[in-house]
């Protein structure tokens, strides 16, 4: 009985109410970049920098931010640990925010197809939670 007791509480932290679900990120990231900030004077890790903005303009979008000479692909694959200095990934869903960590398993990859289209997947981590994470 209490294996079960903890198995639903750890249940509920995981999927709470305010988390999205996977298909509700993928619908927002599906709709494509909207905008790419260049913010002069700007840097990550000492580097010029850029952020590029994808999904939805209302609260629900996902924000990478990267060195603009390590850059040389369209293809991003970014681990939680050890983090890279010369990007960073926020979702932002609704005044939450979940980002890679180095206390939690957590990673980022973007896919650019031949035609210009972008995938993503990742796990990212709630701040200020103590478990909650958003996978897409």
């Amino acid at each position: 009985m209490r294996a079960f007791v903890l198995f639903t509480f750890f249940s509920f932290q995981l999927f709470a109410a305010d988390t999205p679900t996977p298909s509700e990120v993928d619908k927002v990231l599906s709709k494509g970049v909207f905008h790419v900030t260049k913010v002069e004077g700007y840097t990550i890790n000492n580097n010029p920098a850029e952020t590029l903005y994808v999904g939805a303009d209302d609260g629900k979008y996902l924000s990478l931010t990267y060195a603009k000479e390590f850059f040389t692909s369209a293809d991003i694959h970014l681990l939680g640990s050890p983090k890279d200095p010369n990007y960073n990934v926020e979702l932002n869903w609704d005044g939450d925010t979940y980002i890679l960590s180095y206390r939690h398993k957590t990673y980022f990859e973007m896919k650019v197809d031949k035609d210009n289209k972008a995938s993503f997947n990742g796990r990212l981590f709630k701040i200020g939670s103590d478990s909650e994470f958003v996978v897409f």
